[in-house]
């Protein structure tokens, strides 16, 4: 398959172009920024059988790109997606779809009107510790989840003040808010149908820094989603509760542990001992060092397989929209100051037809 990627930022650099490199199925052949000294660099570094482009438009003309891959901001994500699909390609988009529930809808509709596939990339999931702990849930291990605790904080982007882009009205929401918000409603498995959303009382800023997602769900459960940028520990976290157990994963670390009944010492000692397992074999593969960016191959992998046999993406449009609907339900909530029932926003009362959710 041959991909162009769409925007030359850190998570194309360091994520989707060494990605690309590891899959002999795939072959990056365009390059579009709108930076030219980005384009000149990256000539210097992957030399002339790659086409460099100022305009993506022009890049999306050309006939042997299978597909194209966005690395763009986040509000940008759903135009370029639109714009892919017009032109024919099939679309591996960094997380979120977009920022906006009616132009993900509008997403979902042209990828069927064209019979062109869109998968968000959301390579936490491929963490094994996730996948074992996803297997673990899907086997009712733990009985049937009730409740799920999500814990994200991490430092804010400060590595680039000047990009208006992060520090817009809505933050940690649109920048790393995704990936919580996806594994809370992929390990829940279920139809989110109520958001509350409140603000850290330290957060006196106008963008979000700290945000408290409440999210109901169709089968009775209930998820609190934390998100923050001043927190002072980094972590992504998660309690999964259930009718018969519990299940605390580490997601950064790639740990997880197990409990049942009452806890003892004795389990504590035994938990302690299961993570230091975990750590040695994570230090010894070395997977602990290099973080999410490992995954992205996986997920392309198995995004190039759905395209060639015609099936459901890794990340499908559904999981995609269920996703938006919470963080656009959060924003409202935020401005509104109250709970908000997903089903009765305009865009999903209007659009239900289109796509099962």
């Amino acid at each position: 398959m041959h991909i162009g990627i769409i925007g030359l930022g850190h998570i194309a650099t360091n994520a989707h172009i060494p990605a690309i490199k590891r899959i002999k199925e795939a072959k990056l052949v365009a390059i579009a920024d709108v930076d030219e000294k980005k384009l000149v660099s990256a000539k210097r570094k992957l030399g002339s059988s790659v086409k460099y482009f100022t305009d993506y438009n022009d890049m999306l003309k050309q006939p042997e790109i299978d597909i194209a891959t966005i690395c763009l901001p986040p509000q940008l994500h759903g135009k370029a997606t639109l714009d892919a699909l017009k032109a024919g390609k099939h679309v591996l988009v960094e997380k979120p779809l977009s920022t906006s529930l009616y132009e993900a809808y509008e997403v979902a509709k042209l990828s069927k009107e064209v019979n062109r596939k869109v998968c968000v990339v959301q390579n936490y999931r491929y963490f094994p510790a996730v996948l074992e702990a996803k297997k673990m849930v899907q086997e009712e291990i733990i009985g049937k989840v009730i409740y799920i605790n999500t814990r994200a904080y991490v430092p804010p982007p400060t590595v680039q003040p000047k990009k208006a882009w992060i520090y817009g009205p809505w933050g940690i929401l649109d920048d790393y808010g995704p990936h919580p918000i996806d594994m809370t409603n992929w390990l829940m498995a279920s139809t989110p149908t109520t958001v509350y959303c409140t603000r850290g009382a330290m957060d006196k800023a106008e963008s979000v820094l700290d945000a408290r997602i409440t999210v109901k769900y169709q089968n009775g459960s209930v998820a609190s989603i934390n998100l923050s940028w001043l927190a002072g520990a980094t972590k992504f976290e998660l309690e999964i509760t259930g009718t018969a157990g519990e299940i605390i994963l580490n997601v950064n670390l790639n740990q997880f542990i197990k409990h049942h009944g009452t806890i003892t010492p004795y389990h504590q000692i035994k938990d302690s001992l299961s993570i230091a397992k975990m750590n040695i074999k994570n230090i010894l593969k070395g997977t602990i060092f290099k973080g999410s960016y490992i995954y992205h191959s996986q997920l392309l992998r198995e995004f190039i397989k759905c395209i060639r046999k015609n099936l459901e993406p890794p990340v499908s449009l559904t999981e995609s929209l269920r996703n938006i609907m919470v963080a656009e339900g959060a924003k409202i909530s935020l401005k509104e100051g109250k709970m908000i029932n997903l089903n009765e926003l305009p865009v999903v009362k209007s659009s239900f037809s289109l796509i099962n959710i």
